[in-house]
């Protein structure tokens, strides 16, 4: 797999780069958000790093670059689930942000995702929930939900059992137990 290429920016279109990477131009397909960034830029000479997804098809090889790995990631959850490929995810993550697109899907709000071509309030539904559970999964041990679920991390203490109850994800000053 191809997971990362640094390399100059040689072409530009409305869907696409063409990266140099030591003589060698790989077409990359970005989101429009990430095209209308590197679009502004006003130094186009300079190095640019994409994390990247290849796409092993019969008939093509397809790469899908990415300036923040948060968006791979995100890509990576999307294409899992059956009848998003790559283009209808890349299509997704052109509407909004990664994280405005987790709250949505959290909130079961399926406004950001029938904007997509392709994507109807079925389809939006069942993409809402296939990962709703994945991205509460995905950011259970993360700062952000620590502080909302249980206050102040710094009020815990990573812990490994608690009264026999199962496996313990936090303890707080009080000793309650809070297990999965």
């Amino acid at each position: 797999m191809i997971s990362k290429l640094r390399g100059k920016i040689w072409h530009m279109d409305d869907k696409s780069i063409i990266l140099d990477v030591s003589g060698v131009g790989y077409k990359i397909s970005l989101t429009d958000t990430d095209l209308a960034e590197l679009q502004g830029s006003k130094n186009s000479s300079s190095e640019l790093t994409l994390w990247t997804h290849l796409s092993v098809k019969d008939d093509a090889l397809d790469l899908y670059g990415f300036i923040q790995k948060a968006e791979l990631d995100f890509f990576g959850l999307l294409i899992s689930i059956s009848g998003i490929g790559p283009k209808k995810a890349l299509g997704i993550l052109s509407v909004a942000p990664v994280e405005t697109l987790k709250k949505a899907l959290r909130s079961r709000d399926t406004s950001y995702l029938t904007q997509v071509s392709g994507i109807g309030r079925k389809n939006a539904e069942k993409i809402v929930m296939e990962l709703k559970d994945k991205i509460f999964v995905a950011t259970k041990y993360s700062l952000w939900q620590s502080k909302e679920r249980y206050g102040s991390i710094s009020d815990h203490r990573l812990s490994r059992k608690c009264s026999g109850s199962g496996t313990v994800l936090w303890r707080n000053r009080n000793n309650g137990c809070a297990t999965n």
